[in-house]
Parts: C-alpha cells; sequence; structure tokens
C-alpha cells in the first residue's frame, strides 16, 4: 500500500515512500566500485525509458534493496551481472535467458511471473551497457510493463 512516511536508505538520503508496489518498477544496481557507477547510470536511462511509457520507476542500489524490504513486491529490473549486483546473483539461477548474444549480453526474465523480474547483464561494463539496450529496443521491457498494470480482460500496453 503507498506510504508518505520518509525513510532512510542506506545512503543516508532520505526518501520519500509515495510507493505503490503494484505499479513501480524498481531498477537495482550494485553498490561497490566503478560498476555500480556505471550501471546506476544504466538504470537512470531505463528509468527515463519506463517514464517515457508514462509508468513509474525508481533506481536503488543492490545494498538499499536489501535493506528495505517494501520494495520486495514490486516488479524488479537487476542490472550487472552477479559478480556486482547481489541481486542478479540471487535471480539469475531462477530466469531463463529471453535474450544472449555472444555468451556476452544476457536478458534473463520472468515473463509470466508477479511480480516480473529481469536481470539484465554483460560478461563487462560496455556489454552490459548492450544488454541494456537490447533489453529495450527487442521489447523485453515493454513485456514487463506490460505484466503489469493489467486489468481483467485488457492489457495497458
Amino acid at each position: 500500500a503507498p506510504s508518505e512516511r520518509l525513510r532512510r536508505a542506506a545512503t543516508g538520503v532520505a526518501l520519500m515512500t509515495l510507493f505503490d508496489t503494484d505499479l513501480t518498477v524498481v531498477l537495482v544496481h550494485g553498490s561497490e566500485g566503478r560498476a555500480a557507477e556505471r550501471d546506476r547510470g544504466l538504470a537512470l536511462r531505463l528509468q527515463d525509458e519506463v517514464a517515457q511509457r508514462g509508468r513509474r520507476a525508481v533506481v536503488v542500489s543492490d545494498e538499499v534493496y536489501d535493506d528495505h524490504p517494501a520494495l520486495h513486491p514490486s516488479a524488479v529490473v537487476a542490472i550487472g551481472g552477479p559478480g556486482v549486483n547481489r541481486l542478479s546473483a540471487e535471480l539469475l539461477p531462477s530466469l531463463p535467458a529471453v535474450w544472449a548474444q555472444d555468451d556476452k549480453v544476457f536478458v534473463q526474465a520472468t515473463r509470466d511471473a508477479n511480480p516480473p523480474r529481469a536481470v539484465v547483464w554483460g560478461m563487462d561494463a560496455d556489454a552490459t551497457a548492450e544488454a541494456v539496450e537490447a533489453f529495450v529496443f527487442h521489447g523485453e521491457l515493454d513485456r514487463l510493463l506490460g505484466g503489469l498494470w493489467r486489468f481483467p480482460g485488457k492489457s495497458l500496453t
């Protein structure tokens, strides 16, 4: 249920949690090192793509995601591989590959799960950026969003 209380994220930044878990996509990047900075930029790019489709997304680190169970019922896209993102490491074994290129760029997702889950990653930073582009270009973002915001007999995408 939506909440209007202020909470503190692990980063010490106050976050206003006007948050409906049924309507918000959580974009999760790693929290350590240079990969965290690069992957955060990719998460912000995905947030823009979600907004262009009239939907809402929030960007958080894997550390913040772990520390805030209220985020867990939402649709989730983890950005970055298992070596840089703890959520990716947790989700990868249970998600089928829906798109891959050259055994280097991967999109893994559940299309029918509630809530939807995806991991968008590559073997290095450039490959992860390619995976984010593929996630959008090949329609996986739209499929994930289409799994949300449904009314009986209708899809909003």
